[in-house]
């Protein structure tokens, strides 16, 4: 039943793996139009082995199945070896045609399929940006991508905030405070700081806080610590 199938697809779709070796096994992918199955992928290569891929029309029904023993990119186009191309209608298949080499025009590259794995801090802003709408455009939930995104422009304000609370501890020691207790209250306040961002973005990544609020909530609350600190301190 197609309609069975694509819900399995759909499912399968989002078990996506990471892994740090360049091999990887039984992928799950979808890209603009079609779902893409691969039990193995290289990387370093670019071959993929074991192919299935499924062609969606616009209300997500297979119109056309390629199954192909390997696949590699040439050029402008795919070499896809040893498989079977199934063209399918409203009631089931219409035709196979089995093939030795075929030449099929795809959109996704190999890198775009590398993409999956990598993680928000190895992504700049503008790519990380791209990969968010990408995302959105093909249907995913891009909510964890989000809070990365916002917490790229957050976390270096950190710097400035920081040395805002360390001023009021400076003085503090001018004032006779200890000097040990002020280092021990300068580390103590940033390992807090940690321990705050991480429990706001996981806010974040679960929707309970809008993404800018995740990121940029810590930076809000040690911004007015800080204010605070220095009034007292003077005082």
């Amino acid at each position: 039943n197609t309609h069975l199938t694509i819900h399995r697809l759909k499912r399968e779709v989002e078990k996506k793996k990471d892994s740090s070796s360049p091999i990887r096994e039984d992928i799950w992918f979808k890209g603009g139009r079609g779902i893409y199955n691969f039990k193995v992928y290289n990387e370093q290569t670019g071959r993929l082995g074991g192919v299935g891929v499924y062609i969606l029309s616009k209300d997500f029904k297979i119109e056309e199945r390629i199954e192909s023993r390997s696949a590699r990119r040439l050029g402008d186009r795919w070499e896809f070896r040893d498989g079977l191309v199934k063209t399918y209608g409203p009631d089931g298949p219409l035709s196979a045609r089995p093939f030795k080499q075929e030449f099929i025009d795809l959109p996704e590259l190999p890198k775009r399929f590398a993409q999956v794995r990598r993680s928000a801090e190895e992504m700049s802003f503008e790519e990380l940006t791209n990969w968010v709408h990408q995302m959105e455009a093909e249907g995913y939930d891009a909510l964890r991508y989000k809070v990365d995104l916002q917490l790229k422009f957050s976390f270096p304000f950190i710097c400035a905030i920081m040395a805002l609370i360390g001023l009021p501890i400076a003085f503090w020691r001018e004032k006779g405070g200890g000097i040990a207790l002020g280092i021990g209250a300068g580390i103590g306040l940033s390992f807090i700081y940690l321990i705050f961002l991480g429990l706001s973005r996981s806010l974040g990544y679960s929707g309970l806080l809008p993404p800018m609020a995740a990121a940029w909530f810590p930076n809000l609350i040690y911004t007015v610590l800080g204010f605070f600190l220095f009034t007292h301190v003077r005082q």
